[in-house]
């Protein structure tokens, strides 16, 4: 039996075998071009990549008079005694170790202070791959000392790496935290790594673009071009910016970072794997939205893949707005795609037919395990009634945001339907 490959030139099918010279020509030339932008990206782009310093940063923040406190830090795989120390209020006092150990003491901070030590040229005491999942800074940083006044306590290490472009922070670990009765509670804490496998995955995702822009031009496939384009976006913002809190620190915390992070938080996440788990999910939806929507307006097209984005940016400004850092993550992008494509999957006009619609039943998978791999997490704590602080509010959040989405479609629904209705009556009458 001879296997034929089948494909979508605008909504009939050919094999192969009857695709014009042209358009086998074109298929080849964007399978070559996805070949060569990866060969030469390995080769140059990816290719010397070395650890080279770290830097360490803390800010604390007070509200009243903050005497006689001591934050007590320590790095692993790295001598904090050749630390360069470029900014100090008056009066700190700080002391490194060659075993990495680093004592910040702050006799006095008035009320209102921001206090910004920063160590620079922090240099490794052994070889260290870029790639590493090795953590090389203590997560929780050891205050000691009258907290009770002090609002905001930033502790913030990266990695800088060379690399044949530029300088990258190849990775970085940092925890915010606030006081409250002399206990401080660590609100938040981030580490990017694997910078140099998702810099691959991005080339990768931006070389499939282009192979597909070609294969769309020439109408062999009928693909997603828009989607990729997207991803290879993301992936390149945490390659060259980080995770939020590397955003913060450039910024100092200052209140523009806060609004520029609110208006980027879909684009920032916390480690790779992360990012990775969230391009999946949102390569499976918006792709069937781009590719696998029929008889639906362009229009409608776009409102369906832009509004969750829009939401989840208005999210994270409401909770900006009562707190140090917005919510950092894509999810509730991914669910407003799935909720879409699951809502089309169900139209009248759409039903699934399992004796003539294989492929939509297929993409309606692929929606639902989105939509359980955003909750499966949940469920399993659930059922053994071991929920964590922060699993509790993700469950909220996206529960909440899944309610609101869906009525939200709901009512456009409604109000579409209406308006037709008056439409017609107006033709009518």
């Amino acid at each position: 039996m001879r296997t034929t490959f089948v494909f979508m030139t605008g909504y009939r099918k050919e094999s192969w075998f009857r695709l014009s010279m042209s358009r086998k020509r074109a298929f080849v030339l964007s399978c070559v071009v996805i070949v060569v932008i990866n060969v030469i990206a390995n080769f140059t782009i990816l290719y010397g990549w070395s650890v080279r310093e770290g830097r360490y940063e803390l800010i604390l923040v007070t509200n009243g008079e903050l005497k006689d406190v001591t934050v007590w830090t320590r790095l692993y795989s790295f001598n904090s005694s050749t630390a360069i120390l470029e900014q100090v209020p008056a009066g700190i006092q700080v002391k490194t170790f060659g075993t990495g150990e680093i004592e910040i003491y702050i006799p006095k901070l008035e009320n209102a202070t921001k206090a910004i030590i920063v160590l620079n040229h922090i240099k490794p005491t052994e070889t260290i791959p870029p790639d590493s999942y090795k953590i090389y800074s203590r997560e929780y940083p050891d205050p000691r000392g009258d907290f009770s006044n002090c609002t905001l306590i930033f502790s913030h290490f990266v990695v800088y790496g060379d690399s044949p472009l530029t300088e990258f922070q190849i990775y970085s670990n940092s925890i915010i935290g606030t006081s409250t009765n002399n206990e401080v509670d660590w609100l938040l804490a981030q580490s990017k790594t694997k910078t140099l496998t998702v810099a691959r995955f991005g080339i990768g995702l931006l070389s499939f673009t282009i192979g597909m822009f070609l294969l769309w031009i020439f109408g062999i496939l009928r693909v997603p071009v828009l989607t990729p384009l997207i991803a290879a976006g993301l992936v390149f913002v945490y390659v060259c910016l980080g995770v939020g809190n590397d955003f913060l620190a450039s910024f100092d915390l200052s209140s523009f970072s806060r609004i520029i992070l609110t208006l980027l938080s879909t684009f920032f996440h916390g480690d790779y794997g992360h990012l990775i788990g969230n391009i999946s999910g949102f390569l499976i939806c918006s792709s069937l939205i781009e590719t696998w929507w029929k008889g639906i307006g362009r229009k409608a097209i776009i409102l369906w893949y832009l509004s969750p984005l829009i939401l989840s940016v208005a999210a994270s400004a409401l909770v900006a707005a009562g707190t140090s850092l917005p919510p950092i993550g894509s999810s509730f992008w991914i669910i407003g795609l799935a909720i879409a494509n699951a809502n089309y999957a169900f139209e009248n006009r759409h039903r699934i037919n399992l004796a003539t619609s294989k492929w939509d039943f297929a993409a309606l998978l692929f929606t639902g395990y989105v939509i359980l791999s955003a909750s499966y997490n949940y469920i399993a704590y659930a059922l053994s009634y071991h929920f964590k602080e922060e699993e509790i509010l993700n469950a909220v959040g996206h529960l909440a945001f899944f309610i609101f989405y869906y009525a939200s479609l709901a009512v456009f629904k409604a109000v579409r339907h209406r308006w037709a209705l008056k439409t017609s009556d107006d033709k009518d009458g």
